[in-house]
């Protein structure tokens, strides 16, 4: 069926991914991203999965209402009853972030954040960054960490990105956004979630 390509290029450029980051996100091989993304078609299956991830509603995506939108309505929340209960299910695990925040070749912090997946954590550099983590168990036994970068050297907070990273135990990741005041950030981050219990207890 017909869908809106632009608007899931523009959700996908909003959040720095790239289309091999949407495609292992998502479940669909690059080619069928490329193929949405350029032609919009894409079938029910994958208009459900780009809307899970994306977080936005399934008929946003659709170029034109028509007669099969029932089913699809259907379609979504079968799938939705079947995400609930599959992470109603899983428990909630203990992951361990090691993070580094580097600018101009200079170390600015190095923290280890502990907490569950799910859960959001925090930390601040003086006045000038904060950083926050949720970090996510993909089906895969990766994990999804979403991080939004604020700036503090003004008034308030900026936001700075949102970006998502996927990586796999003990694999670094590393992002890079520019800052206020032309500063440029790099944050490379380490998860560690086969914790031994007796580090947690």
């Amino acid at each position: 069926m017909k869908i809106n390509n632009a608007l899931v290029s523009r959700e996908r450029m909003v959040r720095q991914w790239s289309q091999q980051q949407l495609a292992d996100m998502t479940g669909l091989s690059l080619r069928t991203i490329q193929r949405i993304e350029n032609s919009g078609n894409a079938s029910y299956g994958s208009i459900k999965s780009i809307a899970s991830v994306l977080e936005v509603s399934a008929k946003d995506f659709l170029a034109e209402k028509n007669n099969s939108w029932l089913s699809l309505k259907l379609a979504l929340l079968s799938s939705l009853l079947a995400s609930f209960l599959y992470f109603s299910l899983a428990s909630a695990q203990p992951v361990m972030l090691d993070v580094a925040v580097n600018s101009a070749q200079e170390n600015l912090a190095s923290v280890q954040l502990l907490n569950e997946t799910g859960e959001e954590s925090e930390f601040r550099i003086d006045e000038l960054l904060k950083v926050t983590f949720i970090a996510e168990m993909t089906r895969d036994k990766k994990l999804k960490i979403r991080v939004k970068a604020y700036d503090l050297s003004s008034d308030g907070e900026k936001l700075l990105g949102t970006p998502v990273v996927i990586t796999s135990n003990r694999k670094a990741a590393m992002i890079k956004f520019e800052g206020g005041k032309g500063m440029l950030y790099e944050i490379v981050i380490t998860p560690d979630y086969k914790i031994q219990k007796s580090i947690i207890n």
